[in-house]
């Protein structure tokens, strides 16, 4: 019996340090429930957790991360908030990604139908604890100069996933632009990424809506865009001339691209429909991921999706679930060729020169150069037999320059 005042949780779920112990109550009967694993105990990791519970939306989460007290924290956030309506079955498990083959035991034994990671040597809102002008600086040189420190945990991720030969979907967050191509040509890419161009194609719904003057909820758009084009605009104003594939529909048939002005519609997002970045606007980038989850879990309503990295591909695609799996749902009269090529431009302008099996990632001058002026980190070409040592080096360099500025 459960003593007064005492919360009495649904479920209960536990793990200690020998063998892996793990248990969920059968009150849902949920033998048919897909299991979503999402890895990372961050803010994005918190928000997407919550998200998914505030709207029903799973049966079944585990939430796995390092620091188990943080999991743990999460869990009971979500149990408690959602004791008014729905509430999942949550649990909680330790992982450390650098502790393979724990990692790959882990996953043998619980088998989740879908993985969501979050892990990264280096979260996207640091940049913004940074002195404004030092960030606007550093911002120039894009993403693709911290390119290893998000490829790390995913590596580790994919080659345990790879070793307990488990068929399942990997949804990675971690910079999937790029890391989802280099991990590609190693054959461990995962399924598909999320956020990126996804957090700004909304915007220019709204802006398009507007310059049309009609509800924005009868403007759709299918946008065709590296990372750098996500961050460029709502910060500038433009996408300072990264390629990008756009087109509008009105009620989902008819071609309206050529009424919008996308000049306007730019400025317009980064002005007129401004939102908060940085952690707080952390919300747009979890409901992309929600997006992708739900259409996983069979809530896919038909419409288009946006994501990036799927398959391995370079750069973010407008997308749609087709027989469990999503496939590439291009705009009329794009070939996917010219939809690769434009992205490969685009990865440029964060900053990357080239991704390849030999070479592996080298990064553009004015990257190098910016990085150098700005924090007196000097890059040099990635290749992947020095990923591990080269990653943890920057790491260091930047949480010092980091240190210095943002105390």
């Amino acid at each position: 019996m459960t003593s007064p005042g005492r919360l009495s949780l649904p479920i209960e779920s536990f793990y200690d340090k020998g063998p892996l112990k793990y248990q969920y109550a059968d009150h849902n009967n949920g033998a048919d429930m897909k299991t979503v694993l999402i890895i990372g105990s961050g803010v994005l990791a918190r928000m997407v957790v919550l998200q998914l519970s505030w709207r029903g939306s799973v049966g079944r989460m585990v939430i796995a991360a390092r620091n188990s007290n943080a999991a743990k924290s999460i869990a009971n956030l979500t149990r408690i908030s959602c004791r008014n309506h729905a509430s999942p079955e949550i649990g909680i498990v330790e992982m450390d990604l650098d502790r393979e083959s724990r990692t790959t035991e882990v996953l043998s034994r619980l088998k989740p139908d879908i993985v969501f990671n979050t892990a990264t040597l280096q979260a996207y809102w640091t940049f913004g604890e940074l002195p404004a002008p030092i960030n606007k600086a550093i911002a120039l040189a894009g993403v693709g100069p911290w390119t290893s420190m998000h490829l790390l945990p995913v590596y580790k991720l994919m080659r345990a996933v790879h070793a307990s030969q488990l068929n399942t979907t990997v949804i990675n967050s971690a910079f999937p632009d790029a890391v989802n191509p280099i991990l590609a040509e190693i054959g461990l890419a995962p399924t598909i990424g999320i956020g990126n161009l996804a957090n700004i194609v909304p915007a220019f719904e709204l802006a398009a809506a507007h310059q049309l003057n009609v509800e924005s909820r009868s403007i759709t758009a299918s946008l065709v865009a590296h990372h750098a084009v996500s961050n460029s605009i709502p910060r500038f104003g433009s996408s300072r001339g990264t390629p990008f594939i756009i087109r509008f529909y009105h009620d989902g048939e008819s071609d309206v691209t050529d009424d919008v002005d996308i000049e306007t519609a730019c400025d317009d997002i980064k002005n007129r429909f401004a939102r908060p970045r940085g952690k707080e606007g952390m919300w747009v980038t979890s409901s992309s991921a929600v997006s992708i989850i739900e259409a996983l879990l069979g809530k896919d309503t038909g419409q288009v999706l946006h994501a990036p990295g799927l398959k391995g591909l370079v750069g973010g695609y407008p997308v749609r679930l087709v027989d469990g799996a999503f496939k590439l749902a291009l705009p009329t009269g794009i070939d996917p060729a010219e939809a690769v090529r434009v992205n490969r431009k685009g990865q440029t302008f964060d900053g990357i020169d080239s991704i390849s099996s030999d070479g592996f990632l080298d990064y553009t001058d004015q990257a190098k150069d910016i990085v150098e002026a700005v924090t007196g980190i000097k890059l040099t070409p990635l290749y992947f037999s020095d990923l591990e040592a080269y990653a943890r080096a920057l790491f260091r360099q930047y949480r010092e320059f980091h240190e210095k500025w943002s105390s």
